[in-house]
């Protein structure tokens, strides 16, 4: 089908480095000069294409990974003494911790070195719309099927990524699917499906929860493969009505109509647009952009090709408006100073302190975003933990994070610390990624004033200046 572009695209006279480095952060986590000027030496087209050009990619297993068969680990223990029963479970416990933190290290570790940071980006958008936290799912295995799955459709078709959360283990113990049945049907699912995960709120009924439940029935997960299974003994194929339309219903035939609904293009097109553009698109955007999406049959990677070539896309309202999250914070920061790694533990026990744990949203509506991720413990947190990066310091409950590849001449040449007003423009670009107002970059100056540039304290401490300032914190 053919995708008519319907928002005018940015004129390619216009593509500058900060352009590029802008499509860079949005379309992924930042990067370093050198790949923000790979980016705008491909030229705009060329770069949106090269973001969007994303193969398939399987995030590795953590190690000993395996489906556990939770009916028999319990008929195992049943007979055990109290004792061995509960050391049991606590083993079972810790060997969950390591996987999900091996399985957290591993993603931030794929963010940061990435050829592809695009299908990172909405792995990580997908995990946040379709919240499902470990804390429920208890066992790794499931989550790390759940986060393939968002990678496999990131730039696929919206309603097949849909359809294969109707499927999904982890969602099915997250929103309590396999307590649905016939007698007692359990409506939680039901309800996100429309509430959360299509519709939005206000566009559906009370009879659309009810009839929508009744269609999942029958959906279960086998207990020794842990993977779903239908089992229609159990599945209600009674007369339903949903959406003013009648038939037999199961799950898909509930997809299909809601996908029917323009309202779930919208839905998911202002979402997009939230995340990757501003809170405050022009008037008839969205609207615009859905109609065309839903034309596509819900084809994501036409829909973001033409947001990042907008002109939109580009303009103040979009550049330096969007607060980092605590990911797009740590990720963009490793790869701006250079550091080769972030699977070191304490990286997440930072963005714990940040309030963004990966596999752990707080509730099924996932991360409020925006204003939310700034307060003035988290703040001073991103403030110390700039400092514990670049000047290889130790914070309260986190060992030193020197050492993982972080080099103060990459950072800031010898050769341009002897000429102050070339030093702040590099690292201004460097760091920031878009020019700055003279009078933003005065208190840079003064801090250089009385102090010799040459040292690397002083070079680590002018950098961690320039990261503690209300701009960095910007995308």
């Amino acid at each position: 089908m053919v995708y008519l572009q319907v928002l005018a695209p940015l004129n390619d006279q216009r593509w500058s480095l900060y352009h590029a480095a802008h499509l860079l952060r949005r379309a992924g986590f930042g990067g370093s000069p050198d790949q923000v000027m790979l980016l705008y030496k491909d030229g705009l087209r060329g770069a949106v294409d090269r973001l969007l050009d994303a193969p398939p990619f399987t995030l590795p297993a953590p190690e000993g990974l395996a489906p556990r068969d939770q009916v028999a680990l319990r008929q195992e223990a049943a007979d055990l003494p109290e004792a061995e029963r509960l050391e049991r479970r606590a083993m079972l416990r810790r060997e969950e911790n390591r996987q999900i933190t091996q399985l957290r290290s591993a993603w931030l570790q794929r963010m940061l070195a990435t050829p592809h940071p695009l299908q990172e980006k909405l792995t990580l958008f997908w995990h946040g719309h379709f919240a499902t936290s470990m804390v429920k799912v208890q066992q790794c295995y499931h989550m790390w099927m759940q986060n393939n799955t968002f990678r496999s459709h990131a730039l696929g078709n919206f309603g097949e990524l849909v359809a294969e959360m109707t499927r999904d283990p982890a969602m099915m113990i997250w929103l309590d699917v396999q307590q649905n049945s016939e007698r007692k049907p359990n409506e939680n699912f039901a309800r996100e499906l429309m509430e959360l995960f299509t519709l939005g709120e206000g566009h559906y009924t009370e009879e659309d929860i009810r009839e929508s439940a009744r269609a999942f029935t029958g959906y279960r997960i086998d207990s020794s493969t842990q993977q779903f299974q239908f089992i229609s003994r159990r599945h209600d194929d009674g007369l339903k009505t949903f959406r003013q339309q009648k038939g037999r219903f199961d799950g898909d035939d509930i997809v299909r109509i809601l996908l029917e609904d323009t309202q779930c293009a919208e839905f998911i097109t202002g979402k997009l647009w939230r995340f990757f553009v501003n809170d405050r698109p022009a008037p008839g955007t969205v609207e615009s952009l859905a109609r065309r999406f839903h034309r596509s049959g819900y084809e994501l990677r036409p829909l973001m090709r033409e947001i990042f070539l907008s002109e939109e896309f580009y303009s103040k309202a979009a550049i330096g408006t969007q607060i980092k999250s605590p990911v797009q914070w740590l990720v963009g920061t490793a790869a701006a100073v250079g550091l080769d790694s972030l699977e070191a533990p304490e990286y997440q026990s930072a963005l714990r302190q940040m309030g963004q744990t990966l596999f752990q949203p707080p509730n099924v509506k996932g991360w409020d975003g925006g204003k939310s991720w700034i307060s003035t413990s988290t703040l001073l947190f991103r403030y110390n933990l700039a400092g514990a990066i670049v000047k290889g310091t130790n914070i309260p409950g986190m060992r030193r994070l020197r050492g993982s590849g972080l080099s103060l001449d990459d950072l800031a040449p010898p050769e341009l610390r002897t000429e102050p007003s070339k030093l702040i423009r590099y690292l201004t670009l460097r760091l920031y990624q878009q020019q700055v107002p003279e009078k933003e970059s005065a208190s840079f100056f003064n801090y250089l004033a009385n102090r010799d540039a040459a040292e690397d304290e002083k070079m680590a401490g002018l950098i961690h200046l320039m990261m503690s300032t209300p701009r960095y914190q910007l995308a």
